[in-house]
């Protein structure tokens, strides 16, 4: 069976699509690019805002169009699965906590619900990147998210799985591990452990690979933040920090009960930088939330100036169906757009300041992902991306001397080759 696999959405439904992709050309199907050469197609859903969500409607109908069989899974089948009956009848809904169920529900139409431990299952390699989820669900509650509809509860795989995941992913060939689920903060948090005492575990694996952490909410990360920065200081992890915020005001995070304050969010910014030094943060912010005030946009952009962060997502409000958030007087669509552009500039010149903050430097980076032809993308210690003018083999070190920056990443002239890796191609699991 020819079977196309398309993913969309964040790090995690990304894994679940690479995992797809491996189930499937490990039972003998053929993986192909065009959904007009499948017989089958694999839609993996996001429908986080409600934009997200339109484009996935315009996705099924279009491949429920053009193939004998579609699978929808990701949060949209799991969140929303009468929607995509609705836009397609007879397509086939696969939650993501079945996802191990792909190949029996293309081949005989069903598929028998079963735990899965999501880290023993095969990957693909994207370049020589490893995705690895860690857990499913999490533990907040915020008002606005439809994701924790898709993915309830908690349920955190066995750090000996998540083991010999990584060391699987550095045999073949893997130069950046990225552990990632709804909230890594939630990890080991069923299981009597937590996301410190994986890292201290795994750090150790990998040979010529890189370990970089997913998103952690500030609510769940706080009681072990030391031990995590401690088993963090390490050549083997990323110092990288992915922690959102959502807003620079107090009131607007308790209206969406996010459980944490402005006061935690800068309290993690300053125990990083104090312990690793060099450390890229990045942060999340909400724009145009229904209570959002004038003074509330205001803390959000001084919060934003005086933690100065690497990286930062700007998303604007969207309501989400069964969401409480969504039952609320949205705000004037002008203002909101207003305020996202006013963040939007915020966030290019932070991100501007901090990748020229190494012009005139040499570092030492590691190519991780071919994102343009005839060059390559490289990773710092710090996680800083630094484009390089020629395209080398994955894994390869170099010292590159950066001669400035875009918002999106560092520019650099290769000074000097430390390490002319030449890595494997991707290639689906042996185990």
């Amino acid at each position: 069976m020819r079977v196309h696999v398309e993913v969309y959405g964040c790090a995690t439904t990304q894994a679940e699509g690479s995992t797809m992709e491996a189930l499937a050309r490990r039972a003998g199907h053929e993986l192909v690019e065009e959904p007009a050469r499948a017989d089958a197609a694999v839609l993996v859903t996001c429908t986080v805002v409600d934009k997200t969500q339109r484009r996935m409607v315009e996705r099924i109908q279009a491949l429920d169009e053009q193939v004998d069989t579609l699978v929808v899974s990701g949060c949209m089948a799991s969140a929303q699965p009468g929607k995509v009956h609705e836009i397609a009848p007879h397509a086939l809904v696969l939650p993501p906590s079945n996802l191990d169920q792909l190949v029996p529900l293309l081949e005989e139409g069903r598929f028998t619900p079963a735990p899965v431990d999501k880290a023993g299952l095969p990957r693909t390699l994207e370049d020589g990147i490893a995705t690895i989820v860690i857990n499913d669900g999490c533990l907040g509650n915020c008002t606005f998210c439809i994701t924790k509809l898709a993915r309830p509860g908690l349920r955190s795989y066995p750090i000996e799985s998540i083991q010999d995941a990584v060391q699987d992913a550095v045999d073949r060939g893997a130069t950046e591990i990225r552990l990632t689920s709804m909230d890594t903060g939630a990890y080991g948090q069923d299981r009597g452990h937590n996301l410190a005492d994986l890292v201290e575990a795994v750090r150790e694996v990998p040979d010529r690979a890189r370990i970089r952490i997913g998103m952690l909410n500030p609510f769940l990360g706080i009681p072990f933040l030391d031990d995590l920065l401690e088993a963090m200081d390490h050549p083997n992890v990323y110092n990288f920090l992915h922690v959102p915020v959502q807003s620079g005001s107090d009131d607007v995070l308790d209206a969406m009960d996010r459980e944490h304050s402005v006061e935690d969010f800068e309290h993690v910014c300053e125990r990083a930088r104090e312990v690793l030094g060099e450390v890229t943060i990045a942060t999340d912010v909400i724009v145009g939330y229904p209570t959002e005030t004038e003074a509330d946009h205001r803390a959000t952009v001084d919060l934003l100036e005086g933690t100065w962060p690497g990286h930062v997502n700007v998303t604007r409000f969207s309501p989400r169906p069964g969401t409480p958030a969504a039952e609320l007087d949205q705000l004037d669509g002008g203002l909101v757009k207003d305020r996202s552009r006013e963040l939007s500039e915020v966030r290019d010149r932070l991100q501007r300041a901090h990748r020229s903050r190494l012009a005139g430097q040499t570092v030492e980076a590691t190519v991780v992902e071919h994102v343009v032809e005839g060059t390559s993308q490289a990773r710092t210690g710090a996680y800083d991306p630094v484009v390089l003018p020629e395209q080398l083999p994955i894994g390869t070190r170099v010292e590159a001397r950066v001669t400035g920056g875009t918002p999106a990443h560092a520019e650099a002239e290769i000074a000097e080759v430390l390490d002319d890796a030449q890595a494997e191609g991707p290639r689906v699991a042996g185990r």
